[in-house]
């Protein structure tokens, strides 16, 4: 079952829904720098966290979180279901039992839990049915007036069947009665009159309340508002337009103050999904004019009065966020890849939450906003694949400029972009050991950067943040900031075993080479990575912050040698020169020239120098003296052969005519073979 896998691979996603105390340790990172934080607009406070008994052990813990978070979710979930109306999104249906199902191996809940659970809901009050319409606009609808044109207006009820029957019993032609004025008024709403159109805008909303899904229509209602005309008008409106003449006698022909009926639409809710955004074809009443244009709705399921017990009152954004988190738990402990989650969910947890954020009528900006906290918050645990973050940042920016969100919900969009901002910062601080340079961890740190650019680019971000933070600045400073915290780190890692001299020069000498190293992969490997992101020259901004390091260390150590040089210990030093030395010759990559701490670092090795030319010298003599020494060999040996071919030079002579005579016979005998086969061939033609 899925409930066992999950209890097997907890380790998998156990950080995307955990208690405060889990979480406040998991998001410690390091800081830069207080001036860092203050750019950065840090100045929010954390929400107050549910204190916990530090001394609580895992196990009741783990209770107290299913207690405190996990049941109210599922509660709220089995009256989801209990209460759900309408069709899911997603093109496979589940039933009743089968969410339920999903549910318990989502929560790890057992079956006892889950009968326990399931009483209570049954125990609350149920919910007021809602269809919420948003009557948009209408195009190409009939011209009713005189001047060619409309006054429309929209009239929205919902009839169950017993009104239905009533209303359609008495008109004579029942399929295309209308229920104006065979409905009490209380359950009749009303859009307002658009003058001379015959295309309206309304943008109006109307919250609709039924009791069962079953065998209840909605119906919508276009008329056109008939309103007293002087008869000056008339004959005016008749002078520009010929074609109002018939409109004016079939008006004379009408009941004063009658509206004139323009269409209507007719819907079983049965029929509908928990969501509809359609344009809809205005239904005649007569066959004189079938064509009535359209009307453009916006239909939703929603419930008023829910029942508030279920999960303490929370609010139905922070309920969504529990239970998308939870959900992308239960997914990624069941996958057995180690491919990036890239956002996938099962069939069921979509239908779930769509049921849930229909009825508590969570706009899709709230939505995408919860989405975003919950990745972003799985991305520094799990390896999630970049198009998740990109995709839920570009549905925010859409979002933001359509919709304006709730104080508390922008606040916490503004944290979470700062929170992922400054985790962003502290990776590129750290990107020597979290990106090394390999093929397949550097497209890692590209994708980083440009998330980071987007949420630098999001309108929400910049009115969110108080301060004027400038991404390609912050990243300079992360660079630096872990430049130095690498060095220190190398530093500690090669510090001498011993306070001998000779021994401090060689470990001086391995964390240059370290340097080098570095430096070469910065200049061939990491500068197009961060030069194509934010346009940051990464090889020299590391080559000064080391220029400076590393002055201040052989300074530092040369002081120490001072008055106190000898052969063993100017032989540690020399490699200490030529790598800095190399290191000096990269000077010529830099983007930006300027005054450098290790311009005449030769100078420190003036009383090293002495040394060195004697070993020169020593060595130079020592390769000359085994040259000549070689060369004598050399003469001695070409001697004694000579020798050696004048003793032995008949049998020598003998050998080699020999192998001559051996070589011409089988030459021969090679030919022999040859014309005889050519001789028989000759005799078979």
């Amino acid at each position: 079952t899925m409930a066992g896998q999950s209890g097997q691979n907890t380790r998998k996603g156990e950080n995307l829904l955990q208690t405060p105390e889990q979480v406040k340790k998991k998001t410690h990172f390091n800081k830069f720098s207080p001036v860092h934080t203050r750019k950065l607009g840090f100045t929010r406070r954390q929400r107050d966290r549910r204190d916990l008994k530090e001394d609580e052990n895992p196990e009741a813990k783990a209770r107290r979180h299913k207690e405190m978070e996990l049941k109210p979710l599922y509660k709220e979930l089995l009256y989801t279901i209990a209460h759900k109306m309408g069709k899911p999104a997603s093109a496979e249906v589940f039933t009743n039992s089968q969410l339920h199902q999903y549910l318990k191996e989502a929560f790890t809940m057992t079956d006892e839990e889950h009968i326990a659970l399931m009483e209570k809901v049954q125990n609350t009050e149920p919910p007021v049915y809602c269809l919420m319409v948003t009557v948009k606009e209408a195009k190409e609808i009939l011209g009713k007036d005189v001047s060619g044109f409309s006054d429309p207006y929209c009239l929205l009820m919902v009839l169950e069947e017993e009104e239905e029957k009533k209303s359609s019993s008495a008109k004579a032609k029942p399929s295309k009665y209308v229920v104006k004025g065979t409905v009490s008024h209380e359950k009749i709403y009303q859009t307002d009159i658009k003058k001379q159109t015959l295309n309206p805008i309304w943008n109006q909303t109307f919250i609709l309340e039924f009791v069962h899904l079953a065998n209840t229509t909605f119906h919508l209602e276009m008329w056109d508002k008939d309103e007293e005309v002087s008869l000056t008008q008339k004959l005016e409106e008749i002078k520009t337009n010929l074609n109002s003449l018939r409109r004016m006698i079939k008006e004379a022909k009408k009941e004063k103050g009658t509206d004139d009926f323009l269409g209507n639409i007719v819907l079983r809710l049965q029929d509908l999904h928990c969501t509809e955004d359609n344009w809809y074809k205005l239904e005649p009443r007569t066959e004189t004019y079938p064509n009535r244009g359209q009307c453009h709705l916006f239909l939703q399921f929603i419930h008023k009065a829910r029942d508030g017990t279920l999960s303490a009152g929370r609010s139905a954004y922070t309920n969504y966020c529990g239970i998308l988190q939870q959900f992308v738990q239960a997914y990624i402990s069941k996958q057995q890849s180690s491919a990036p989650w890239k956002g996938a969910l099962c069939g069921e947890a979509q239908t779930l939450l769509e049921l849930y954020a229909t009825q508590n009528d969570l706009s899709p900006f709230l939505q995408d906003l919860a989405k975003w906290v919950a990745y972003s918050k799985l991305y520094q645990t799990l390896e999630v694949d970049s198009s998740v973050l990109f995709h839920q940042l570009t549905s925010i920016e859409y979002h933001w400029h359509q919709q304006e969100l709730p104080y508390q919900q922008k606040q916490e969009l503004g944290d979470s972009l700062h929170g992922f901002l400054q985790y962003g910062l502290c990776l590129v601080s750290k990107y020597r050991d979290i990106f090394p340079p390999t093929p397949s961890a550097t497209p890692k740190l590209h994708t980083l950067l440009r998330i980071l650019v987007q949420i630098c680019k999001t309108q929400a971000f910049q009115k969110q943040n108080p301060a004027n933070f400038e991404l390609h600045e912050g990243v300079h400073d992360a660079i630096e900031t872990g430049t130095e915290e690498w060095f220190t780190i190398k530093k500690g890692l090669h510090q001498p075993m011993t306070k001998d001299l000779t021994e401090i020069g060689s470990a001086l000498s391995r964390l240059i080479a370290e340097v080098r190293e570095d430096i070469r992969h910065n200049k061939d490997v990491w500068n197009r990575v961060f030069f194509s992101a934010v346009q940051v020259d990464v090889f020299t901004v590391v080559y000064q912050k080391f220029d400076s390091l590393l002055a201040k260390e052989v300074k530092a150590t040369l002081s120490i040698m001072e008055d106190q040089m000898d052969q063993n210990l100017s032989k540690s030093l020399f490699p200490v020169y030529l790598s800095l030395q190399a290191i000096h010759k990269d000077k010529a990559f830099l983007q930006k020239r300027g005054l450098l701490q290790l311009t005449d670092f030769h100078e420190g090795f003036r009383d090293a120098l002495p040394y060195w030319l004697n070993q020169a010298f020593s060595t130079t003599q020592d390769r000359v003296v085994r040259a000549v020494q070689v060369d004598q060999v050399t003469r001695v040996g070409l001697k004694n052969m000579a020798g050696y071919l004048a003793i032995h030079k008949d049998s020598i002579l003998k050998l080699l005519e020999s192998r001559r005579g051996e070589r011409e016979a089988q030459a021969f005998v090679k030919k022999r073979r040859q014309r005889e086969k050519q001789s028989q061939e000759a005799v078979q033609q």
